[in-house]
């Protein structure tokens, strides 16, 4: 049987976008860094016994014995793919393995395997994967890149026959000019066209913000950059929802999962399953055959792979088949994995995450040692519990003084009720054990 490594890395989209391009104005998160580089622990979950994770920096080993206790079984990288200082940036690590000489133990790792499968596509994944021997083919790097935007989605919408509410912008007076139209109307988005879910996006609600936002975008303008952004009616939504599904190379389609998203303003907030109901509404409403209708036109503008699109329905009962486009492995591709292993026990699950601080004096196997002392750490043959899916991305390696991360959970229950008391207690059990949460 064939084994693959799974990789990173997570939000491709810093990778994609050209640095031309102007950017809305945003609020810096330092912590931010970390956890993105460190969420590539998240791939445990796609593998099978002979698959092997490649993490930029390696797993915890008690996190890793846990994983195996509950019935996860990989090979992961004991050593750090890059250098400290270089990792601590926001380099692709993937550019740096091609370009660097070939180091030792990351042949070794690499020269079981047979296919390289990337979370998604960036530049240097096809070089690593020929250097290495491994047998994996991607699409070119220039389709994956346009197929990722946002104004790609305004394209997709008029070829497949999707009411299209979305209208690209190409200067500062082409924003404020349309800006101003559409707030007749009521608010509206901004979108990056490389925006990533909770960045890249602001609502406008009043015409001083837009005009301020204006004012920003020229100042880059004066400095060469380019603007480029696609506005959008804010509509009244009542369900945020994604449809994942594979397009294969032959152009094939492969529906994998939907998954019911339960997201934090713009940002992804948990993932769960969806309701019957939910599903023989998308049946009713042909929904599956537009999102084959999507793969087609993605196979026709040189994509294959994993595919998410996020959907919506509205207040109003109406459905929004396609609001965003991604073309890689996603979240909720990592949820359908883990229901996936819980289906095996009869399980089912929700993945989310806990913002959450701490002095640096805590480390992983503290939270470990605290959830099972508590009950809540999910164990074979448990019936409800918290399984921490990541540590680096609350626990990096190097650390000075307080310390923001993510801890990523899958809550696992018998009945949907019991979610809402383990994240309750959850919180109740690190704020005891010295971490300070976001609640």
């Amino acid at each position: 049987m064939s084994s693959r490594v799974f990789c990173g890395p997570f939000e491709a989209e810093t990778f994609w976008r050209p640095s031309c391009l102007a950017v809305l104005p945003s609020l810096p998160d330092p912590a931010a860094s970390h956890v993105i580089q460190a969420m590539d622990e998240l791939l445990f979950a796609l593998c099978s016994p002979q698959d092997r994770v490649l993490t930029t920096r390696r797993m915890n080993d008690s996190h890793v014995e846990y994983l195996n206790a509950i019935g996860f079984q990989f090979e992961r990288n004991r050593f750090d793919l890059v250098p400290a200082l270089r990792a601590r940036g926001r380099s692709n690590p993937y550019e740096s393995l091609e370009e660097r000489d070939i180091d030792g133990q990351l042949t070794d790792f690499l020269s079981v395997a047979d296919e390289l499968e990337p979370f998604a596509v960036v530049s240097g994944i096809a070089g690593v994967a020929q250097r290495y021997g491994l047998c994996s083919t991607f699409p070119a790097e220039d389709a994956v890149q346009r197929i990722n935007t946002k104004s790609y989605c305004l394209e997709v919408r008029e070829v497949v026959g999707i009411g299209n509410v979305g209208l690209l912008v190409d200067s500062v007076e082409a924003l404020l000019r349309e800006g101003t139209a559409l707030l007749v109307s009521g608010p509206f988005l901004i979108k990056d066209d490389y925006g990533v879910s909770g960045k890249g996006n602001q609502i406008i609600t009043q015409q001083g913000s837009l005009e301020r936002i204006a004012q920003y975008l020229s100042g880059q303008v004066q400095q060469g950059k380019h603007v480029r952004f696609v506005l959008e009616p804010y509509l009244a939504k009542k369900l945020d929802f994604s449809c994942q599904f594979q397009v294969g190379k032959d152009g094939s389609f492969h529906l994998i999962s939907v998954q019911h998203l339960v997201n934090d303003g713009l940002a992804f907030g948990m993932s769960t399953s969806p309701g019957a109901d939910l599903l023989a509404k998308l049946e009713s409403e042909e929904y599956f055959r537009q999102m084959e209708e999507i793969g087609k036109k993605l196979y026709a503008d040189g994509y294959f792979g994993h595919v998410c699109v996020d959907s919506m329905w509205l207040q109003d009962g109406s459905l929004i088949p396609l609001v965003e486009i991604n073309a890689r492995r996603s979240m909720s591709l990592i949820k359908h994995a883990m229901d996936q292993h819980l289906a095996r026990e009869g399980k089912t699950g929700s993945l989310t995450s806990i913002a959450a601080a701490h002095d640096g004096s805590i480390g992983f196997t503290d939270l470990l040692h605290a959830l099972r002392q508590s009950g809540l750490l999910f164990e074979a043959g448990q019936g409800a519990g918290i399984i921490p899916l990541t540590s680096g991305t609350l626990f990096p390696e190097s650390s000075q003084g307080k310390v923001r991360g993510r801890l990523y959970v899958e809550v696992v229950y018998e009945a949907v009720e019991q979610r809402s008391a383990l994240l309750a207690d959850l919180t109740t059990a690190m704020q005891q054990s010295g971490f300070q949460v976001r609640v």
